[in-house]
């Protein structure tokens, strides 16, 4: 596993005039009436008006340039359009090869960020950090990646890569150092990118781990962000320890837990909020933000759902159903394609009925969903937006 490269990056302000900022103390997000099928989450993220800045995290799923369209490409940009900050994980995920070379495969990843940048715009830059973790591991392999627009009104953004900080034998937290300037002022942060395993045990050591990263780095400026599978099934000994942990270091005002009014451990119900997809039958928050207790005020509209926080519904698109009717169409069409191989035509009883036969199974699978999630994600993005002058 990477050992931990992590050096500490000037994480406190550097400029007269930064406001100093007490921790929220535990304090939650306003719901602002919104409820877990309302409408508005189907809306791209919006651009900023003020100078807040806008951090979106998405778990792109299995992301190896293979499967998703230029059109796909575009609708994920139009989706996040409104983001300064933009992290992926799952980049390369399950294409990563222990016996040849990963060259032809990070050229597309490169390629894949490059399409998304033409479509957000040439003011966009993303970097990668410098190999895939964890490399034993093959396929199970990911590798950082984080985007960002270099000016936002007054504020310029820069970013690189600054190393792995270590979470067991299974996953790392990939870490890049972001600076912020706005005139003579300047604000350097930590954007820690989190995937953890869902198994039980390794999720628990890997959380364990992340609320070590809390303590260890309690005056630091960071935002720890990704698919923590937070409340994911656990059958082993140990729950939900992880979740505990970190739930405890955000009621003491040690971290401040974005999604904590809205998130849960017990089995989701339709009336609970998630960031897995509208469409599964499962219900769970996956997707988490903990923000560093020097910016827990920071929250450009003082912590409020839907204004300076939340998450995009895609799965509830038009485009994700016109993903999932494409695929019903391939289906049925290889049935007919199969009849005709075996002397029958489209309009024979016998097609008829095989159709129909398909149509019914996929009606009752999870074949569309699958298939689309594969165009798109699985998981929905989650944004936050805060005011770092």
């Amino acid at each position: 596993m990477k050992k931990t490269l992590i050096a500490a990056t000037g994480i406190a302000a550097v400029a007269l005039g930064t406001a100093i900022v007490l921790s929220q103390g535990g304090g939650d997000i306003d719901l602002n009436g919104l409820t877990p099928n309302d409408t508005s989450f189907k809306d791209p993220i919006e651009v900023s008006q003020s100078e807040a800045l806008t951090i979106v995290s998405l778990n792109i799923r299995d992301m190896a340039g293979r499967d998703r369209t230029l059109e796909d490409f575009q609708e994920l940009a139009r989706l996040m359009e409104g983001a300064d900050i933009l992290v992926l994980q799952e980049m390369g995920a399950k294409a990563f090869k222990t016996t040849s070379s990963n060259d032809d495969m990070m050229a597309r990843l490169v390629a894949s960020t490059e399409v998304i940048k033409s479509y957000l715009g040439v003011e966009w830059e993303f970097i990668f950090a410098d190999g895939p973790t964890p490399e034993a591991l093959g396929g199970a392999a990911e590798i950082p990646c984080m985007g960002y627009r270099k000016s936002h009104g007054e504020v310029t953004i820069s970013a690189d890569w600054s190393g792995y900080f270590d979470l067991g034998t299974r996953r790392d937290m990939g870490t890049f150092t972001v600076t912020c300037s706005k005139g003579a002022s300047k604000e350097v942060f930590t954007i820690g990118s989190v995937h953890t395993k869902p198994d039980c045990a390794e999720r628990t050591e890997e959380l364990l781990k992340i609320a070590d990263y809390i303590e260890e780095h309690e005056d630091d400026n960071y935002i720890l962000l990704g698919d923590f599978n937070w409340g994911y099934k656990s059958t082993c000994s140990v729950k939900f320890q992880g979740e505990d942990r970190l739930t405890e270091l955000h009621d003491d005002g040690s971290v401040f837990q974005v999604f904590h009014t809205i998130s849960y451990t017990r089995e989701g119900t339709e009336d609970d909020f998630k960031t897995n997809l509208d469409l599964r039958k499962t219900t769970k928050m996956y997707d988490q933000f903990f923000v560093c207790k020097n910016y827990a005020d920071q929250l450009a509209n003082g912590g409020s759902l839907g204004e300076d926080c939340g998450f995009v519904s895609f799965s509830m698109n038009k485009y994700f159903q016109s993903r999932m009717d494409d695929i019903v169409r391939e289906q049925i069409n290889g049935v007919k394609a199969y009849m005709r191989t075996q002397g029958y035509k489209s309009s024979d009883p016998e097609t008829k009925a095989a159709v129909a036969a398909t149509e019914a199974e996929i009606l009752t699978s999870n074949i569309t969903v699958t298939k689309a999630s594969h165009k798109m994600s699985d998981h929905k993005p989650i944004w936050m937006r805060i005011n770092l002058f």
